[in-house]
């Protein structure tokens, strides 16, 4: 499993890097992350790092975006973690919405406010719906990590600007390949549809060998192995 984004070990070290130097003061982090799994710490990077790759896209404005995704998925993380101590998770949570804005701002990124806004919204909505018993597993997943993933796809084939980039394909495929990671984590082996639909998508995509490799994280994401690693801060 450690092997798998092997090629793009060096940009995840680099957004980890980053991401840490944040959250750390005199050396030491002031917060602790619920456990997160080998595909929550690298999964957001990777994809990042190599759909942009298919765009011929690489350097600090892939960095930053992976960044901020990262952000994002780790903020809503901690607040879900929320349970009897529910202040502490909530302030470092939004300090963690708050790094995403402020990065967005100090690159003048203002672009992506409006699609992370929306992001951010609806993966909210969709934690209401699962604290009312009212929504069925699918429909949960496809708030959060669907539209997660389909938003980090979008966005990293859009660094370059948008002509010549059809949209529609990214989000689809960063949008099955979130179905798969968050169906997985609950019921394994509940994703074989989502899997074949990401392989079609990822076939619209232009060629490169990222591709072979967003082929093999398909595999390895729906093939039971959820190796779990802590990360401790």
């Amino acid at each position: 499993m450690s092997d798998l984004f092997k090629p793009v070990n060096a940009e995840i070290r680099e957004i980890w890097r980053q991401l840490e130097m944040s959250w750390k003061v005199k050396g030491r982090g002031i917060c602790a992350f619920p456990p997160l799994s080998f595909w929550d710490r690298e999964l957001i990077p990777a994809l990042t790092v190599l759909i942009a790759g298919l765009y011929r896209q690489q350097g600090p404005k892939v960095i930053s975006l992976a960044v901020i995704m990262e952000y994002i998925h780790l903020a809503t993380r901690v607040h879900k973690s929320v349970k009897a101590n529910v202040a502490r998770p909530t302030l470092w949570g939004d300090y963690l919405y708050a790094r995403f804005f402020e990065l967005v701002c100090s690159e003048g990124n203002y672009r992506l406010l409006t699609p992370l806004g929306k992001l951010i919204s609806s993966i909210h909505l969709n934690e209401v719906k699962r604290a009312r018993a009212g929504a069925g597993i699918e429909e949960i997943v496809a708030g959060e990590r669907g539209r997660l993933l389909a938003e980090v796809a979008r966005l990293s084939g859009l660094l370059a600007g948008s002509e010549g980039v059809e949209e529609a394909p990214l989000y689809n495929f960063g949008f099955t390949l979130g179905m798969c990671w968050g169906l997985e984590e609950v019921l394994p082996g509940s994703s074989k549809k989502y899997a074949a639909q990401a392989r079609a998508c990822l076939a619209c995509l232009p060629d490169g060998w990222q591709r072979g490799v967003l082929l093999e994280t398909i595999a390895s994401l729906t093939a039971g192995d959820r190796q779990e690693r802590s990360l401790a801060l």
